[in-house]
């Protein structure tokens, strides 16, 4: 059907004895086209015999079709005819035109709650609608998205039996609900500079997401990594890695084109995740033939691994069998060079046990955003080095 506004919206143009509509008073509902003049031929009081017109805009496009209810997000609609006199509204909210051409508007949003709105386009002689073409999605502005870790062992030393193991890897992430103030050290220790006994990180704060898509995959140039989703409890992409050629250190990886199906839109995001250079331990040193002494404060010196955050220090005391660990200490500290831990950390220290020595360089920030929620990342690069040590 077509809208006719009411005769009180008229204005009288004695300059051309033409009616013309106030275009403040233009209210169109869910149909269109909408008619611009009076309507002669229709039901209305006017006594002229002026021509109507119809003039109906075409919204063939809004990119981003998507942004957070914070706001902020300059959009471009492409359709017309366009003019000067252009308003944008998305629902029931106006978004402020920065420019309008003939075929090209550019606006920006205004605050707004969760939801997908139609875009609406008004100027002084038309009006179009592009239904259901904007979504809006909760601001994680300050937040992070995700939980992760790509990480890599280098093994060292000549001491392992039969052989040492083959360097090895992997990478597991997770998207969650924006959250503050988390970050991935946190599920290695409680603090930033110190070292705990059997810690382990609860993460019940975190709700991982389901996005609806079976596959994920990281690249870095020439390498890309395929992810696989796994379900259930785990709500992870996961991929191992069993060659060092499969990874690069010092470099960004992207998180490229994903396509959910849980009504997010497609999105890639650059700087996912940072794989930092490797370190070398020179105390202990671990990168011998013989297993080196260890003591209960024992001192960490390392070169390298410069590009890291944090260093992380993960010490596993073997039972007298080496079957299983006696007890397990987890450290996260700053990448100065050396470390020393207090003796009082280990509740059940053992002298003449094999110690299992693991050391990395750890980015836990690649500094990428998520762009449909506009949240950070709390994926970590880890590479580290593995070795063992033999307690006094």
């Amino acid at each position: 059907m077509r809208l006719v506004l009411p005769s009180s919206a008229l204005l009288l143009l004695t300059s051309c004895l033409m009616d013309q509509y106030n275009p403040s008073a233009i209210d169109p509902d869910d149909s269109g086209p909408l008619v611009v003049g009076d309507a002669d031929t229709d039901a209305d009081t006017d006594s002229d015999t002026d021509t109507d017109k119809e003039v109906t805009i075409d919204i063939a496009s809004v990119t981003p079709s998507y942004g957070t209810t914070r706001g902020g997000t300059e959009i471009t609609i492409v359709g017309g005819p366009f003019d000067s006199s252009a308003t944008v509204v998305i629902g029931d909210t106006q978004a402020p035109v920065l420019a309008a051409q003939n075929s090209v508007i550019t606006a920006v949003t205004n605050s707004m709650d969760t939801g997908t709105f139609d875009v609406k386009v008004t100027t002084d002689n038309g009006f179009g609608r592009l239904d259901s073409s904007y979504s809006v999605f909760e601001d994680g502005t300050g937040k992070v998205s995700t939980i992760g870790e790509f990480w890599w062992i280098d093994y060292k030393g000549q001491y392992w039996n039969p052989s040492p193991p083959d360097d090895t890897g992997g990478v597991w992430f997770g998207f969650i609900e924006p959250v503050d103030g988390f970050a991935f050290w946190q599920v290695y220790n409680n603090s930033e500079n110190g070292c705990s006994s059997e810690y382990v990180y609860s993460g019940s704060d975190l709700t991982v997401m389901d996005l609806g898509t079976s596959s994920a995959t990281l690249s870095a140039g020439a390498k890309n990594l395929d992810l696989t989703w796994i379900g259930g409890s785990t709500n992870n992409y996961e991929t191992a890695l069993t060659s060092a050629s499969q990874f690069t250190a010092g470099a960004s990886y992207t998180l490229k084109p994903m396509d959910p199906s849980n009504g997010w839109p497609q999105f890639s995001v650059d700087d996912f995740v940072y794989m930092p250079g490797g370190l070398t331990l020179t105390q202990p040193l671990i990168d011998q033939q013989y297993l080196p002494d260890f003591s209960r404060n024992q001192t960490f010196r390392w070169s390298g691994g410069g590009d890291g955050d944090r260093i992380l220090i993960v010490l596993n005391l073997l039972s007298s069998d080496q079957n299983s660990v006696a007890e397990s200490i987890t450290c996260v500290v700053p990448n100065t060079g050396s470390y020393t831990m207090s003796s009082g950390v280990w509740n059940s220290y053992v002298s003449g046990r094999v110690i299992v020595v693991m050391v990395g360089a750890m980015v836990d920030d690649g500094g990428g955003i998520i762009d449909v929620t506009n949240a950070g990342l709390g994926m970590a690069g880890s590479h580290f080095v593995y070795g063992g040590g033999y307690t006094l």
